[in-house]
């Protein structure tokens, strides 16, 4: 099944989830509770828009927003809206593929870096890239090319690609990545696809207390949990160092789920039936 929702939707609901605190024991706050709500206010803040993936904001307030077919804007704090010049001519943009999940470092008052996960043309894969941005947000400047490759990618439809960026309490970086629509991938731990990575922002290199970074394997050290879909929302719990992913389902079932180091989330696409021997979505 393909991926139409927006990831940038499902990045807000859960951010929507735990500024308000919708869900409690028990299911959804009560209809008379609902109703009490008063109306919601529209703003357009950014508009001319085609397919946005990600947003993330700096610490003088400006919005930066990325587009699934290449380009980024910026909202400034003063709410003029401009281009971010940017190289794009190796993004691969297939189906759901493309200029994906986008953060800025939380040092970016003095390093001014931001991160992108982005697929690649040539080889075929995802991959994410350290950026630094202009004082004025007109020009950004590849640095890290890659930070982390080799993130396997369906090339011919880019089906199942992920992905989403999202730092840590402490410092780390999270990858989520997708299955490729690969059947043995998701619980692979010497692959990329279907994870959640974990790395240091500066080196790429594994998180020191991942729960593999003792393996032989270099992509083993970069995984913090597997067993995933297409995971392409992340989210920390404010005050908290809850990381949590939301993760498409092949039908109805979509998770949200509390990532717990070294977890496996269960997804593993492979029939019993020997006669089966494909890409099995009709699995639990």
């Amino acid at each position: 099944m393909s991926d139409k929702r927006s990831p940038l939707r499902l990045f807000i609901v859960l951010s929507l989830i735990f500024a308000t605190g919708l869900v409690v024991a028990g299911g959804y706050r009560n209809q008379a509770a609902q109703a009490a709500d008063p109306p919601l206010a529209v703003s357009v803040y950014v508009d001319n828009l085609k397919t946005p993936w990600d947003m993330t904001f700096t610490p003088d307030g400006t919005m930066l927003v990325n587009q699934r077919g290449g380009g980024i804007k910026a909202r400034l704090s003063g709410g003029e809206v401009v281009s971010v010049a940017a190289d794009f001519s190796d993004l691969a943009v297939i189906n759901n593929a493309g200029l994906m999940g986008m953060v800025v470092d939380p040092d970016f008052a003095n390093n001014r870096r931001f991160y992108t996960c982005q697929a690649h043309q040539d080889p075929a894969e995802v991959q994410v890239i350290s950026w630094t941005i202009s004082e004025n947000y007109r020009q950004a400047t590849r640095v890290d090319d890659p930070l982390v490759g080799a993130i396997p990618m369906r090339g011919s439809t880019g089906q199942h690609s992920g992905c989403r960026l999202r730092f840590g309490p402490d410092g780390s970086l999270y990858i989520s990545t997708g299955d490729a629509a690969g059947r043995t991938l998701p619980q692979d731990l010497t692959s990329l696809a279907g994870k959640v990575l974990r790395v240091d922002s500066q080196t790429g290199l594994g998180a020191a207390d991942n729960p593999f970074i003792d393996s032989d394997n270099a992509n083993s050290k970069l995984v913090y949990t597997y067993g995933h879909r297409n995971p392409q929302g992340l989210a920390r719990r404010p005050g908290s160092s809850q990381m949590w992913a939301v993760e498409h389902g092949p039908a109805i079932d979509d998770e949200i789920n509390l990532l717990v180091k070294g977890g496996n989330y269960g997804w593993e696409p492979i029939s019993s039936d020997p006669a089966r021997d494909f890409y099995y979505e009709n699995v639990p």
